[in-house]
């Protein structure tokens, strides 16, 4: 029988909502669609965005697959390319093929969609779409600040929490921050001017109404960040408060200089870790001179999520490098109630 596509309507919301534990009735790190979570991320207006981002499959009025797209623009040479990740992909598995036209039809309302990471059934069923194809992973770091603070963070096992504490102090000590030179990390209510990187990549384009738009997220706390140089405005960042975890969701500076990336990433740690509360600080790319950023300043590869882009239109060519970062989805303010560090 012929599945329907169509936008979400919030009369449709308790339906969803239903769908969900259909899809995950057995996934301790799932959780139910918050309503003030939806209405930010799927029908507060976007600041680039003027279509829906949030769409269902119906049979015969039921609703048999969700899919949700999280806006993202990426800056070739050819000018700037609308593209989007997918969240929410679920499906009822009593109505075969729903979960993968919802998927298909989703894929005309972008030029290009980005995947990143997904429940364990996407990651069965996503290297086996043909018209999607597999990119540079979005690695993950972190760094612990407290480690007293980790043990309520932290799943608990009699036999690897202790070594889990042991290896924490040494990582929250070891190796020693870089210096941060004159770099100062000073917070805003908002941000006023943003920066986008520069190399051989194709970044994501900032502006300051999309990044802004991250400060009314209901599910953390933003915080907007002006990284200064000799006491002048030289980067920005974009900080995400995830339970004790503060997450580094963006982070750019006016340079190609890797050496001056490392002591602005080291004088925004410093600044998280005075705060009361900050257990462990985070961070996540999928460009080469960031991972080494982060490593320099003592981040701890945590792992990668796998990522794919489906590119229809061929508006990237094979070897093009595309930054991916914890803005590029979900990852910078979802959390796992049950284990909320990454160290």
């Amino acid at each position: 029988m012929d599945f329907d596509f169509a936008p979400t309507i919030p009369a449709w919301l308790g339906q969803v909502r239903e769908l969900f534990k259909t899809a995950f009735p057995l996934n301790p790190e799932a959780k139910p669609l918050e309503s003030g979570l939806v209405a930010w991320k799927y029908f507060d207006p976007h600041p680039f965005w003027t279509g829906p981002r949030s769409y269902v499959a119906r049979r015969d009025e039921e609703i048999a697959a969700h899919i949700g797209l999280a806006p993202v623009r990426l800056v070739t040479p050819g000018g700037p390319v609308d593209s989007g990740q997918f969240l929410d992909w679920m499906a009822n598995p009593r109505i075969a093929g729903s979960g993968v036209f919802a998927y298909w039809e989703c894929l005309g309302v972008v030029d290009t969609v980005l995947v990143v990471g997904g429940s364990e059934d996407a990651q069965r069923v996503l290297p086996k779409m043909k018209w999607l194809r597999r990119i540079p992973d979005l690695c993950l770091y972190a760094r612990p600040l407290r480690v007293c603070g980790t043990i309520a963070g932290m799943r608990r096992s009699r036999f690897k929490t202790p070594f889990k504490l042991v290896r924490n102090l040494l990582w929250s000590v070891m190796p020693p921050l870089p210096s941060s030179g004159g770099w100062r990390a000073r917070p805003l209510p908002f941000l006023t001017a943003v920066w986008t990187p520069r190399g051989d990549f194709i970044p994501i384009e900032r502006t300051v109404e999309w990044l802004n738009f991250h400060l009314k997220c209901p599910a953390v706390r933003f915080e907007a960040i002006s990284l200064e140089r000799d006491g002048r405005p030289a980067g920005h960042a974009l900080l995400a408060h995830a339970g004790p975890q503060v997450r580094i969701a963006d982070f750019v500076v006016d340079t190609v200089d890797e050496e001056q990336w490392t002591q602005a990433c080291s004088a925004l740690i410093r600044m998280v870790a005075a705060e009361p509360g900050s257990c462990e600080v985070a961070g996540g790319s999928s460009l080469p001179f960031l991972q080494r950023v982060f490593e320099r300043c003592g981040l701890r590869n945590r792992g990668s999520m796998p990522a794919y882009l489906g590119d229809p239109k061929n508006k990237f060519t094979s070897g093009d490098l595309l930054e991916l970062s914890l803005l590029t989805g979900d990852s910078s303010y979802l959390m796992n109630e049950q284990d909320q560090l990454w160290c």
